[in-house]
């Protein structure tokens, strides 16, 4: 894990929850410059902690009704069919994330599709067509959200670890004092 900071988490968390948040703001957020601020982000950048800037998008605003899991499993497990079945899925721009899983199945699919039609066409026709394929289970997603990190300001206090705590110690002869 990279050594990162309590400010350093301070800007994470601000720029998790909004990723245009002009650096003046930043730095009023952190105590620090706006220059600070700016060569800080930059290095977070550099150091691949932020690894980009998006817009998130309603994907029902787009026409895509359905999130979908896939739990995929592979006929073949070597390395070629591994990396074949990767190369196919950059092909398929309804498939927004993948992983590669322990358990019963070997892949999880994330997937927004217009509608089930959209998607039984996608199945049979594109998903379950490649040879590497040899069995597909479909989940859809009833309700849910979507997230990348958990956000920092749930996951971690920003101030420094907490001092230790004062112990008393006491000796024989002050316990017998306070006996008697």
């Amino acid at each position: 894990m990279l050594d990162i900071d309590a400010i350093d988490r301070k800007l994470l968390a601000a720029l998790q929850a909004d990723g245009r948040v002009p650096h003046a703001h930043l730095a009023r957020q952190v105590g620090l410059t706006p220059p600070a601020v700016l060569e800080r982000v930059r290095k977070l950048e550099e150091r691949g902690v932020i690894t980009g800037y998006r817009a998130l998008i309603d994907p029902k605003h787009l026409g895509y009704g359905l999130r979908v899991y896939i739990a995929v499993t592979l006929a073949r497990h070597q390395e070629n069919a591994i990396g074949a079945f990767l190369e196919a899925l950059s092909a398929f721009p309804q498939i927004v994330a993948h992983h590669h899983v322990t358990g019963r199945f070997d892949f999880i699919l994330h997937g927004y599709f217009e509608d089930v039609p959209d998607l039984e066409q996608f199945i049979a026709h594109r998903l379950t067509a490649l040879p590497v394929i040899d069995r597909a289970e479909t989940f859809l997603a009833l309700s849910g959200r979507d997230a990348g990190c958990p956000p920092l300001a749930t996951i971690g206090e920003f101030d420094e670890a907490p001092a230790p705590r004062a112990t008393r110690t006491r000796t024989r002869s002050k316990e017998k004092e306070n006996m008697n």
